[in-house]
């Protein structure tokens, strides 16, 4: 696995970009975007998904509209819209709403694929805001639990908290693994992790090309997580649920932002967050544990440590194949 400069890896992503119309503004958006997951060492939401945006770009539209609009809500169709453009979009109209009501709530539909829900619920904590963020990862690709065939997305959840540092975020997928880390099995030759992932005869199996499903996380609660996001993301919002999400623009998104000013703690919240998760982390760890952690602690190590070499690690194969992309050519990976 190559080790390449940060900056000639961006640099590709923004030439991949610029060939396929894009202005630099939005490219920029994506690249930092893309760059930003593998170097906190999540390649499944990283440059492996960048691979993907051929696809991502086939019906892009926008710009984004919204078709609902009051004081403390509003309904966003993006149009077709890359997802991290529209996201970003809707996220400054949460956050404007959110300042004038003291909650509100937006939702979206009709946007391509967009990677993690962090930088958008960084956007409403870096207005020191509170909010909570989710979205139908469809199509299906979850079983219920004790199930066998897919029938929920991989349904991620955001939560933001602003601090008097770096937000607390936590951002994680309901499925017990993304569905993205087959499309990373197969361009790492590797073989998918154990009991995770179903054969079409409802067994664990191994092999990226065989899979057809992946279980819930954390058992029957995991997987209620898994159905009200896609619920609140679904149905709420005007979007599809289940097996009537054939598609990426099928999903819808969700979020809700909380101002602490309106309970009267916008002075005193994030003093109190850090002093609480300065004390989650100074709590004693188990046996073969060097330290507590808090979530997002791991994924913000990872990229210093990257910023730091200047440098960071890329599969063999993807890096090929966006050496060819910045070239125009085609990268050869579809959405599965």
């Amino acid at each position: 696995m190559p080790r390449i400069p940060i900056n000639e890896v961006r640099q590709t992503l923004l030439r991949a970009l610029e060939v396929r119309g894009l202005p630099y503004e939005h490219a920029t958006l994506l690249a930092d975007d893309f760059l930003g997951a593998e170097m906190e060492g999540k390649p499944t939401h990283g440059l492996g998904k960048f691979l993907l945006m051929d696809s991502l770009l086939e019906n892009r539209g926008g710009p984004p509209q919204k078709t609902i609009d009051s004081d403390s809500f509003a309904l966003v169709d993006a149009r077709g819209e890359l997802g991290q453009i529209a996201a970003t979009e809707s996220i400054s109209i949460l956050n404007h709403k959110v300042k004038q009501a003291g909650i509100a709530v937006v939702g979206m539909v009709n946007f391509s694929r967009f990677g993690r829900l962090d930088p958008y619920g960084r956007m409403i904590a870096n207005s020191g805001l509170v909010g909570i963020l989710m979205n139908g990862a469809g199509p299906p690709a979850v079983s219920p639990y004790d199930g066998i065939d897919p029938m929920l997305g991989t349904n991620p959840i955001c939560f933001a908290f602003p601090t008097l540092s770096d937000p607390l975020i936590f951002d994680f997928s309901t499925g017990a693994s993304v569905w993205g880390q087959i499309r990373q099995a197969t361009l790492e030759n590797r073989p998918l992790p154990d009991n995770v992932f179903l054969g079409e005869d409802g067994h664990f199996t191994t092999d990226p090309e065989t899979a057809e499903a992946v279980i819930p996380f954390g058992g029957p609660k995991g997987y209620a997580l898994c159905l009200a996001i896609e619920i609140l993301s679904g149905a709420l919002v005007s979007a599809k649920m289940g097996l009537k999400v054939e598609s990426q623009y099928d999903i819808g998104f969700f979020a809700i932002g909380i101002d602490p000013d309106f309970f009267g703690t916008g002075d005193t919240i994030k003093k109190e967050i850090d002093e609480f998760v300065s004390a989650i982390r100074k709590s004693r760890p188990r046996d073969g544990i060097d330290t507590v952690h808090v979530p997002g602690d791991r994924s913000k190590l990872r990229r210093q440590n990257a910023e730091a070499q200047t440098l960071v690690d890329i599969a063999d194969d993807t890096w090929i194949k966006l050496l060819k992309m910045q070239e125009g050519m085609p990268s050869g990976m579809t959405i599965k």
